[in-house]
């Protein structure tokens, strides 16, 4: 399958000619992807893809209707409604992408860092490099999977863990972040578990540093209930308390999931129930 793709240039040819595809045969699908330049051809010339094998796998796919005015998506056949021709300008915004379950945020980003006419990959930009002076996670994002809270500094990541009525929203990290000289208070108790879901994009959290007395569940998150937490990678934690559920990623995980998850640096130190990633799940 062709999926999360996208191509920003003109494409010239002479027959199955498109702006991402020239041939899509039977298989694969093309899903959530996009080209914005123009293409030109004599025969089989779409927006998006030339000759076509079958129109039914197509969802979420745009093509610049400005740049090819004489065109439709796709070359050979009529487009069917999941692939859609946009004007130039409405590719600088997430409406009709967000429309089609496109993952900003997360998968895609629409930043002038990189170009600002379209939206890019995440991986490509550099989007907190104007986005340091903001001290809560909030300032970024709504929390919903497609506008998630965004999250550039240790300072914004911290303070997550005393907005409760927010544990149930989407959070991603952007950037790499150290936690050194920062107080860490873990998010979510057994009374607020945290139940949302936390992207790190593979983006390392280090120097993590939880030293408490008389206090269970403890780690960057305490507790999580129905929680989602994927691509994260803690380096360097030092956790220590003389109480039981103690791990550098979650305390104690309940009914949550948990995948891609790297733990490497110093050893945790608990009374019982200990891990370096979760301390009873």
């Amino acid at each position: 399958d062709i999926v999360g793709c996208s191509a920003e240039g003109n494409v010239v040819g002479t027959s199955s000619v498109g702006g991402l595809a020239g041939v899509k045969e039977s298989t694969p699908s093309i899903m959530r992807s996009f080209a914005y330049g123009a293409a030109s051809g004599a025969t089989d010339v779409g927006g998006l893809t030339g000759l076509v094998g079958d129109a039914g796998d197509f969802d979420g796919c745009f093509w610049n209707a400005e740049s090819n005015p004489t065109l439709q998506g796709l070359g050979s056949v009529a487009d069917p409604v999941e692939v859609v021709g946009l004007p130039a300008s409405s590719f600088a915004t997430t409406t009709a992408f967000a429309a089609q379950s496109w993952l900003f945020g997360i998968v895609w980003e629409i930043t002038p860092p990189v170009d600002g006419r379209f939206p890019v990959q995440s991986w490509r930009g550099n989007y907190c490099a104007d986005k340091q002076g903001a001290q809560s996670y909030s300032a970024y994002g709504t929390g919903t999977l497609t506008d998630p809270f965004r999250i550039c500094t240790a300072a914004q990541l911290m303070s997550i863990a005393a907005a409760t009525g927010d544990f149930d929203k989407v959070f991603v990290l952007m950037a790499d972040v150290n936690l050194g000289g920062h107080s860490v208070t873990p998010i979510g108790t057994r009374t607020s578990p945290f139940s949302g879901t936390f992207f790190g994009r593979l983006h390392r959290i280090s120097n993590l540093a939880l030293e408490v007395q008389g206090q269970t569940d403890v780690g960057l998150f305490g507790v999580t209930d129905g929680a989602f937490l994927w691509n994260i990678e803690i380096a360097n934690p030092h956790v220590v308390t003389d109480s039981d559920h103690a791990g550098a990623l979650v305390g104690w995980a309940q009914n949550s999931f948990i995948s891609y998850v790297s733990i490497t640096g110093t050893p945790l130190t608990a009374t019982v129930e200990m891990n370096d990633a979760i301390g009873v799940g």
